[in-house]
Protein backbone atom coordinates (compact mmCIF):
# COMPACT_ATOMS: atom_id res chain seq x y z
CA UNK A 1 0.00 0.00 0.00
CA UNK A 2 1.60 3.55 -0.67
CA UNK A 3 2.25 5.59 1.71
CA UNK A 4 0.84 9.34 1.79
CA UNK A 5 3.71 11.60 0.85
CA UNK A 6 3.29 13.15 4.69
CA UNK A 7 3.86 10.17 5.96
CA UNK A 8 7.48 9.56 4.55
CA UNK A 9 9.78 10.83 7.01
CA UNK A 10 12.60 9.39 8.61
CA UNK A 11 16.30 9.72 8.16
CA UNK A 12 16.08 9.09 4.31
CA UNK A 13 14.72 12.69 3.25
CA UNK A 14 15.32 14.82 7.23
CA UNK A 15 18.05 16.15 4.46
CA UNK A 16 19.32 16.68 1.19
CA UNK A 17 21.77 14.44 0.25
CA UNK A 18 24.93 16.39 -0.92
CA UNK A 19 24.81 18.00 -4.62
CA UNK A 20 21.67 16.22 -5.03
CA UNK A 21 18.93 17.20 -7.58
CA UNK A 22 15.36 17.85 -6.60
CA UNK A 23 14.94 15.05 -9.62
CA UNK A 24 17.18 12.30 -7.92
CA UNK A 25 15.20 13.31 -4.31
CA UNK A 26 11.86 12.81 -5.81
CA UNK A 27 13.13 9.22 -6.88
CA UNK A 28 14.32 8.82 -3.86
CA UNK A 29 10.67 9.36 -2.60
CA UNK A 30 9.25 7.10 -5.20
CA UNK A 31 11.28 4.20 -4.30
CA UNK A 32 10.63 4.31 -0.18
CA UNK A 33 6.52 4.89 -0.86
CA UNK A 34 5.92 2.03 -2.23
CA UNK A 35 4.01 3.68 -5.28
CA UNK A 36 3.96 1.50 -8.29
CA UNK A 37 3.47 4.24 -10.56
CA UNK A 38 5.07 7.27 -10.96
CA UNK A 39 2.12 9.15 -11.71
CA UNK A 40 1.12 8.75 -7.83
CA UNK A 41 4.49 9.97 -6.21
CA UNK A 42 4.14 12.95 -9.06
CA UNK A 43 0.90 13.49 -8.27
CA UNK A 44 1.98 13.68 -4.62
CA UNK A 45 4.98 15.93 -4.61
CA UNK A 46 3.95 18.14 -7.39
CA UNK A 47 0.18 18.15 -8.19
CA UNK A 48 0.14 16.49 -11.31
CA UNK A 49 0.73 13.08 -12.57
CA UNK A 50 3.28 14.14 -15.36
CA UNK A 51 4.33 18.06 -14.53
CA UNK A 52 7.25 18.30 -12.31
CA UNK A 53 9.05 15.06 -13.37
CA UNK A 54 11.71 16.31 -15.71
CA UNK A 55 15.36 15.85 -14.33
CA UNK A 56 16.73 18.65 -16.01
CA UNK A 57 14.47 21.64 -15.89
CA UNK A 58 11.15 20.68 -13.53
CA UNK A 59 8.09 23.02 -12.68
CA UNK A 60 5.82 22.98 -10.25
CA UNK A 61 8.62 23.84 -7.82
CA UNK A 62 6.58 25.86 -6.21
CA UNK A 63 3.55 23.25 -5.54
CA UNK A 64 6.32 21.08 -4.70
CA UNK A 65 7.34 23.20 -1.64
CA UNK A 66 4.00 23.87 -0.57
CA UNK A 67 3.79 20.03 -0.65
CA UNK A 68 6.59 19.29 1.39
CA UNK A 69 5.59 22.38 3.64
CA UNK A 70 9.36 23.81 2.91
CA UNK A 71 10.91 21.19 4.72
CA UNK A 72 13.55 20.94 1.52
CA UNK A 73 13.67 24.63 1.40
CA UNK A 74 12.25 27.31 -0.26
CA UNK A 75 11.09 27.52 -4.04
CA UNK A 76 14.11 29.52 -5.59
CA UNK A 77 16.77 27.99 -3.28
CA UNK A 78 16.22 24.43 -4.67
CA UNK A 79 15.85 26.14 -7.83
CA UNK A 80 19.39 27.48 -8.10
CA UNK A 81 20.88 24.45 -6.16
CA UNK A 82 19.05 21.78 -7.23
CA UNK A 83 18.58 22.06 -11.28
CA UNK A 84 20.41 23.18 -13.85
CA UNK A 85 19.32 26.12 -14.18
CA UNK A 86 22.30 28.29 -12.65
CA UNK A 87 24.67 27.33 -15.19
CA UNK A 88 22.57 29.25 -18.16
CA UNK A 89 21.43 32.12 -16.00
CA UNK A 90 24.65 33.97 -16.56
CA UNK A 91 24.24 33.81 -20.33
CA UNK A 92 20.87 36.02 -20.08
CA UNK A 93 19.95 39.51 -18.69
CA UNK A 94 18.41 39.57 -15.17
CA UNK A 95 14.60 39.98 -16.71
CA UNK A 96 15.32 36.66 -18.84
CA UNK A 97 16.71 34.90 -15.38
CA UNK A 98 13.76 36.16 -13.34
CA UNK A 99 11.50 34.81 -16.43
CA UNK A 100 13.01 31.47 -16.03
CA UNK A 101 12.45 31.05 -12.58
CA UNK A 102 9.00 31.98 -12.68
CA UNK A 103 8.58 29.31 -15.59
CA UNK A 104 9.85 26.47 -13.05
CA UNK A 105 7.60 27.68 -10.51
CA UNK A 106 4.71 27.37 -12.25
CA UNK A 107 2.78 25.20 -14.48
CA UNK A 108 4.78 24.56 -17.16
CA UNK A 109 8.08 25.75 -18.69
CA UNK A 110 7.03 26.59 -22.01
CA UNK A 111 9.26 27.93 -24.24
CA UNK A 112 12.14 28.28 -21.67
CA UNK A 113 14.27 25.67 -23.25
CA UNK A 114 14.43 27.78 -26.25
CA UNK A 115 14.64 30.85 -24.34
CA UNK A 116 17.86 29.52 -23.05
CA UNK A 117 19.72 28.48 -26.25
CA UNK A 118 19.42 24.99 -25.94
CA UNK A 119 17.10 24.08 -29.20
CA UNK A 120 19.43 26.06 -30.95
CA UNK A 121 22.78 24.90 -29.18
CA UNK A 122 24.74 21.54 -29.53
CA UNK A 123 23.05 20.45 -26.40
CA UNK A 124 19.96 18.50 -26.66
CA UNK A 125 16.78 19.60 -25.86
CA UNK A 126 16.58 17.12 -22.85
CA UNK A 127 19.50 16.64 -21.43
CA UNK A 128 21.64 13.44 -20.14
CA UNK A 129 21.43 12.15 -17.08
CA UNK A 130 24.94 11.32 -15.98
CA UNK A 131 26.66 9.37 -13.15
CA UNK A 132 30.29 8.27 -12.04
CA UNK A 133 30.65 4.48 -11.40
CA UNK A 134 32.85 5.74 -8.11
CA UNK A 135 30.69 8.24 -6.75
CA UNK A 136 27.86 5.37 -6.92
CA UNK A 137 29.87 3.28 -4.83
CA UNK A 138 30.97 6.22 -2.40
CA UNK A 139 27.25 7.14 -1.96
CA UNK A 140 26.10 3.55 -1.37
CA UNK A 141 28.78 3.17 1.16
CA UNK A 142 28.04 6.25 2.64
CA UNK A 143 24.21 6.69 1.86
CA UNK A 144 23.56 3.00 1.38
CA UNK A 145 22.01 4.76 -1.70
CA UNK A 146 23.27 6.15 -5.47
CA UNK A 147 21.65 8.89 -6.37
CA UNK A 148 22.17 11.85 -9.15
CA UNK A 149 24.64 14.62 -8.07
CA UNK A 150 23.36 18.00 -9.27
CA UNK A 151 27.09 18.66 -10.96
CA UNK A 152 27.65 15.54 -13.09
CA UNK A 153 24.02 16.60 -14.93
CA UNK A 154 25.70 20.25 -16.50
CA UNK A 155 25.52 20.59 -19.86
CA UNK A 156 29.24 19.68 -21.02
CA UNK A 157 30.35 17.94 -18.22
CA UNK A 158 31.34 14.56 -18.78
CA UNK A 159 34.10 14.14 -15.83
CA UNK A 160 33.69 13.73 -12.57
CA UNK A 161 35.89 16.37 -10.71
CA UNK A 162 35.93 14.44 -7.56
CA UNK A 163 37.40 10.87 -9.36
CA UNK A 164 38.56 11.94 -12.37
CA UNK A 165 36.26 9.31 -14.38
CA UNK A 166 34.23 9.38 -16.97
CA UNK A 167 31.03 9.97 -16.49
CA UNK A 168 28.34 6.88 -17.78
CA UNK A 169 24.20 8.36 -19.87
CA UNK A 170 22.00 6.62 -18.46
CA UNK A 171 19.41 4.91 -20.95
CA UNK A 172 16.16 5.25 -18.77
CA UNK A 173 14.82 8.93 -19.50
CA UNK A 174 16.10 9.23 -22.90
CA UNK A 175 13.49 6.42 -24.01
CA UNK A 176 10.01 8.02 -24.37
CA UNK A 177 8.43 5.42 -22.56
CA UNK A 178 10.78 6.44 -19.37
CA UNK A 179 9.95 9.62 -19.97
CA UNK A 180 8.12 10.38 -17.17
CA UNK A 181 9.51 7.82 -14.32
CA UNK A 182 11.81 8.13 -11.51
CA UNK A 183 15.46 6.85 -11.70
CA UNK A 184 18.38 6.07 -9.67
CA UNK A 185 21.72 5.40 -11.31
CA UNK A 186 22.37 1.64 -11.60
CA UNK A 187 25.03 0.21 -13.24
CA UNK A 188 23.13 -2.18 -15.55
CA UNK A 189 21.05 1.08 -17.20
CA UNK A 190 24.47 3.13 -17.50
CA UNK A 191 26.35 3.30 -20.72
CA UNK A 192 29.28 5.19 -21.95
CA UNK A 193 27.99 8.12 -24.34
CA UNK A 194 29.83 7.48 -27.43
CA UNK A 195 33.69 6.49 -27.58
CA UNK A 196 35.07 3.51 -25.30
CA UNK A 197 36.37 4.19 -22.17
CA UNK A 198 39.88 3.91 -23.34
CA UNK A 199 39.49 6.68 -25.85
CA UNK A 200 38.35 8.93 -23.87
CA UNK A 201 40.70 8.84 -21.46
CA UNK A 202 43.67 8.79 -23.55
CA UNK A 203 42.76 11.39 -26.16
CA UNK A 204 40.10 13.76 -24.54
CA UNK A 205 40.25 13.49 -20.57
CA UNK A 206 42.31 17.10 -20.21
CA UNK A 207 39.36 19.35 -22.40
CA UNK A 208 36.66 17.74 -20.80
CA UNK A 209 38.21 18.37 -17.28
CA UNK A 210 38.58 22.10 -18.04
CA UNK A 211 35.14 22.09 -19.36
CA UNK A 212 33.61 20.26 -16.12
CA UNK A 213 35.91 23.41 -14.19
CA UNK A 214 34.16 25.96 -16.24
CA UNK A 215 30.48 24.77 -15.70
CA UNK A 216 30.71 23.87 -12.09
CA UNK A 217 32.14 27.73 -12.01
CA UNK A 218 29.00 29.11 -13.73
CA UNK A 219 26.81 27.78 -11.14
CA UNK A 220 29.24 29.81 -8.12
CA UNK A 221 28.34 32.88 -9.83
CA UNK A 222 26.44 35.57 -7.99
CA UNK A 223 22.92 35.26 -8.52
CA UNK A 224 22.55 38.70 -10.18
CA UNK A 225 25.51 38.43 -12.50
CA UNK A 226 25.58 38.27 -16.06
CA UNK A 227 27.86 38.53 -18.65
CA UNK A 228 28.46 41.58 -21.23
CA UNK A 229 27.87 39.46 -24.35
CA UNK A 230 29.74 42.18 -26.27
CA UNK A 231 32.91 41.90 -24.14
CA UNK A 232 33.00 38.64 -23.67
CA UNK A 233 32.50 37.77 -28.10
CA UNK A 234 35.38 40.03 -28.05
CA UNK A 235 37.23 38.33 -25.37
CA UNK A 236 36.74 35.31 -27.52
CA UNK A 237 37.50 37.18 -31.28
CA UNK A 238 40.83 38.40 -29.62
CA UNK A 239 41.87 34.96 -28.41
CA UNK A 240 41.20 33.08 -31.49
CA UNK A 241 42.94 36.07 -34.01
CA UNK A 242 45.66 35.55 -31.22
CA UNK A 243 46.03 31.72 -32.57
CA UNK A 244 45.32 33.11 -36.42
CA UNK A 245 42.26 31.40 -35.80
CA UNK A 246 40.08 34.28 -36.80
CA UNK A 247 40.64 37.20 -39.35
CA UNK A 248 41.27 40.56 -38.78
CA UNK A 249 37.56 40.94 -39.40
CA UNK A 250 37.06 38.10 -36.70
CA UNK A 251 35.21 35.82 -39.29
CA UNK A 252 36.36 32.79 -37.61
CA UNK A 253 38.28 29.89 -39.63
CA UNK A 254 36.65 26.99 -38.87
CA UNK A 255 38.91 24.15 -40.54
CA UNK A 256 41.70 25.55 -38.74
CA UNK A 257 39.91 25.66 -35.37
CA UNK A 258 38.89 22.32 -36.13
CA UNK A 259 42.69 21.05 -37.00
CA UNK A 260 43.77 22.33 -33.77
CA UNK A 261 41.11 20.75 -31.85
CA UNK A 262 42.26 17.98 -33.08
CA UNK A 263 46.43 18.14 -32.53
CA UNK A 264 45.43 19.02 -28.86
CA UNK A 265 43.74 15.78 -28.78
CA UNK A 266 46.26 13.63 -30.19
CA UNK A 267 48.91 15.33 -28.19
CA UNK A 268 47.24 14.09 -25.02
Amino acid sequence: MALPITDLGGPQFANWLPDETLFSLASRIHRISGNRLASTTCQALFGHTRQGSAHDLPCRVDAFVERTRGEFGGTEEIIRARTVLPYFLPFHPPEQARNAIACMRGDGIGSLKFQLGLLTSRFRAHLPLKACPQCMAADRQQFHISYWHREHQLPGVWVCRAHDAALLESTMKSTGAERFGWHLPTTDTLRHPDKTEHQFRDRARTNLARIADASAALCTLDPDFAFDKERLREVYREALMSRSLASATGRLRLAEIGDARSEEHTSE
